[in-house]
């Protein structure tokens, strides 16, 4: 019998739901996770990603810094470090710019950050990640085009500043009133 009371066994949390749907689904399928999944590592990426990330590994070993250090510093994770070096993790080119600018903040004799964005550039080859519009650029733009529809409904009361109010369909602007 489990030491839990006996309330919790009535709910299941949300996260155990998932992984036990999860695994009906694979269970099902006969396939633990689909080739076409985000983040999914191909084989023939594998040499690219191992290469870049034994010569991020070098570079953050001249530079005499941890994982840690380097993530906190270019505001990463710090199992991303882990995971790049790894060759277990595609990186962004956004990406390798950060991270090259704290280790050249450690050490700025490493060498010209052009030629060395070039040359991780050129190791990642195909397995680079491809560079994706931030959440909150999305979350902003959509905003803006919500605002846009509302204001030009006609008959809608309009906000112009605290105190003015107009109404879109007579074509006041409230400056006269």
């Amino acid at each position: 019998m489990s030491s839990y009371p006996a309330a919790m066994h009535t709910v299941a949390p949300a996260s155990f739901v998932r992984v036990r749907v999860r695994r009906e689904l694979s269970e099902r399928t006969g396939r633990t996770r689909p080739d076409t999944a985000w983040g999914h590592v191909t084989e023939d990426e594998r040499p690219f990603l191992r290469a870049l990330g034994s010569r991020l590994r070098e570079l953050r070993q001249s530079a005499n810094v941890s994982q840690a250090g380097l993530a906190r510093r270019a505001g990463l994770a710090r199992s991303t470090v882990e995971r790049l070096e790894g060759g277990q993790r595609r990186a962004r080119e956004s990406t390798l710019v950060v991270l090259l600018e704290a280790l050249h903040a450690l050490r700025p004799d490493l060498g010209a950050r052009p030629e060395l964005l070039a040359e991780l550039v050129a190791l990642a080859g195909p397995a680079l990640a491809v560079e994706r519009e931030p959440r909150w650029a999305a979350r902003r733009d959509k905003a803006r085009q919500r605002r846009a529809r509302q204001a030009y409904r006609p008959g809608r009361l309009v906000l112009r500043t605290r105190h003015r109010m107009r109404r879109s369909s007579d074509g006041l602007d409230g400056a006269g009133a």
